[in-house]
């Protein structure tokens, strides 16, 4: 069963344009919508949810038709983003107290267990959560009106490694157990490596690919096997070692800057006034320890002196010395 459906999404901007963009999703599986940044991305997400108006195109979610029954839509997905921002100084109790009232059928007990299993404090201030926290919380409030589709833009953004891979363990746990559709976009490819199911891949507002992840990476290293050269003697290892020696001397040949007369004159006198230079701190680093070698010895002499009793001899070792 389709759970989203993408056909022929449009939007033009005045310096970007998404195009024809157009992929399925099954229910039950997580997909990484990737691409570099400034791709289309965060422009298709926020278009299929009509959050900017599309210029063409259809979107059918739980197999309803966004244009028709956004409403019922809404009510069925939760959209996530990891820049989303809320009233620093209001406690997660008061911002809970808000948003279920947008959701008839929001479920208390769920909301409860989600915050005991994400470890969150509804008393603490939203300034006070880290942004794992934060991403966490707006987890617990998707998923406690039984959200079948989690949207996500680029949750693990800004995330430490550790956040990050509890947050893609929370993605599996909903997936797995609670049969959670995710779709989120990211241009971290650990991201995928870890949850992944398929791999939409957006170039300048084009779907360039959208596969299964075997698939993907099956190509990936199929390429990589097809332009690799193996030498006769040494095997593919060796080979690939020698070309990429030969490879960076042509570089380094052709790169290597060739001074002009002037400058390698120039370069020249720098070179020579700085091991004048440095030589002379040597020299005088070597007066400076032969100084202090000085002055230990004759508080040395001088100890003895006063342990033997000797003034004048101290008087003199200390005119001397000290």
């Amino acid at each position: 069963m389709q759970i989203l459906k993408l056909d022929g999404l449009c939007k033009q901007y005045p310096a970007f344009r998404l195009e024809n963009v157009s992929f399925s999703m099954e229910a039950g599986t997580i997909m990484g919508l990737i691409g570099r940044n400034g791709a289309g991305k965060t422009t298709t997400l926020k278009s299929m949810l009509h959050l900017v108006h599309p210029d063409a195109g259809t979107v059918t979610i739980c197999g309803l038709d966004m244009d028709k029954d956004e409403r019922e839509i809404r009510s069925r997905i939760g959209f996530i983003s990891g820049g989303a921002s809320y009233y620093q100084r209001k406690r997660l109790r008061e911002l809970t107290d808000v948003t279920k009232r947008f959701y008839p059928g929001w479920d208390d007990g769920r909301y409860a267990r989600l915050v005991r299993q994400f470890s969150l404090d509804e008393s603490k201030r939203v300034c006070e959560l880290s942004e794992g926290m934060k991403v966490k919380y707006q987890l617990a409030a998707a998923m406690s009106h039984r959200a079948e589709l989690l949207i996500l833009d680029e949750p693990t953004s800004g995330l430490d490694p550790v956040s990050r891979d509890e947050l893609l363990d929370t993605f599996l746990t909903l997936c797995e157990q609670e049969g959670v559709s995710i779709l989120f976009s990211t241009h971290i490819t650990s991201d995928l490596d870890a949850c992944a199911d398929t791999i939409t891949y957006i170039q300048h507002g084009r779907v360039a690919a959208s596969t299964d992840k075997k698939a993907w990476t099956g190509g990936i290293s199929c390429c990589r096997a097809a332009t690799r050269r193996v030498h006769p003697r040494c095997g593919p290892r060796a080979s690939a070692r020698a070309a990429t020696k030969e490879s960076s001397k042509r570089f380094s040949a052709k790169r290597t800057p060739r001074w002009p007369p002037a400058s390698r004159s120039r370069r020249r006198i720098w070179n020579r006034s700085w091991s004048i230079w440095n030589g002379r701190r040597k020299h005088e680093a070597a007066d400076e320890k032969g100084m202090e070698a000085d002055r230990h010895a004759g508080a040395a002499a001088v100890f003895a002196a006063e342990r033997a009793g000797t003034r004048a001899e101290l008087s003199v070792l200390r005119d001397v010395f000290l």
